[in-house]
This record gives C-alpha cells, sequence and structure tokens, in this order.
C-alpha cells in the first residue's frame, strides 16, 4: 500500500485558501476603517493637509489578523521614512 499525500496537501490548501480570503476580509474592513479615521482627522483638525494610509494595507500585503492604526507627523519622521510613506502611501485624505 503506497501512502497519497494528495489528500492532505488538499485539505492543507482550502485551508490556506480560507484563511487568506478572511485576512483579505479583514484587510479591506481595516482599510474601510482607515478611510473613516482619515476624514474624522481631516475633518475636526485644520492643520491636518493629508492622511496617508502606509504600511502592509497600504502595499495590498497584510501580514497578520490585527491591524492597527499608527499616526505619524510626516515632519517629525526620519527623511527616508517620509520619502516611502509619501512613495508607497494612499492618500485617504487631503485639503489640497
Amino acid at each position: 500500500m503506497t501512502f497519497d499525500p494528495e489528500p492532505y496537501a488538499e485539505h492543507y490548501r482550502k485551508a490556506n485558501e480560507a484563511e487568506a480570503a478572511r485576512i483579505s476580509r479583514r484587510a479591506e474592513a481595516a482599510r474601510v476603517e482607515a478611510a473613516r479615521v482619515a476624514r474624522i482627522i481631516s475633518d475636526s483638525d485644520a492643520a491636518v493637509r493629508r492622511v496617508i494610509l502606509f504600511g502592509s494595507l497600504a502595499k495590498g500585503m497584510p501580514r497578520s489578523e490585527g491591524f492597527d492604526i499608527d499616526l505619524v507627523d510626516l515632519q517629525l519622521v526620519p527623511e527616508h521614512v517620509r520619502a516611502r510613506i509619501l512613495d508607497e502611501g494612499i492618500v485617504l485624505a487631503s485639503s489640497d
């Protein structure tokens, strides 16, 4: 009798696909929430010129199930971080 790994592999493929779909749905919900927060921030503070989504959600590559929102002032971050945010980020709100 020969061992056939295919049924096991199929099970894990399906489990991985289901997990990827679940993470994708959570990431989309996180992007919607980030856009909502961006509107609140930009509407409540006239000094805010732009709100930019950056990191794994902006790249479309969420790395985990949980998604934190980190707020940074572009004037206060190191130049290499600022350049990356401006290059890779998605503008969610702008007063321009």
